[in-house]
């Protein structure tokens, strides 16, 4: 899925890429992918500037999670409950926190793990 926006009607490029299968829990967000000038003259005079978000195949999103413009996350991904991404997320990882980080990589021994005990 691709969602293209235009700020303030003079961009036309998608802003939001979502890869297939997103398993996740409620309330998870992406925040507005505008960006505002930290001078104030500029900003009131309304001019913003938009980051693209990308969030690969096969991501799961825990409850309460946030991910801020220009942000990409890869495929395979954990993205652990109240997590806040400012930064980009490679392939195949467990990120959490506050800043959200990652904390580890899935490997092989997780696809053989039996989560029913």
């Amino acid at each position: 899925i691709a969602i293209s926006i235009g700020v303030k009607g003079r961009r036309r490029k998608p802003l939001l890429r979502l890869g297939s299968y997103k398993p996740t829990t409620f309330r998870w967000w992406v925040v507005d992918t505008s960006g505002h000038p930290i001078d104030y003259e500029r900003r009131n005079q309304g001019l913003e500037y938009a980051y693209s978000i990308t969030v690969g195949d096969n991501v799961w999103f825990g409850a309460g999670v946030q991910v801020m413009p220009g942000v990409t996350i890869g495929n395979n991904v954990v993205i652990g409950g109240g997590s806040i991404v400012v930064k980009d997320i490679p392939d195949n990882s467990v990120a959490v926190g506050n800043p959200c980080k990652v904390i580890r990589t899935i490997t092989k021994e997780d696809k053989i793990k039996n989560w029913d005990i």
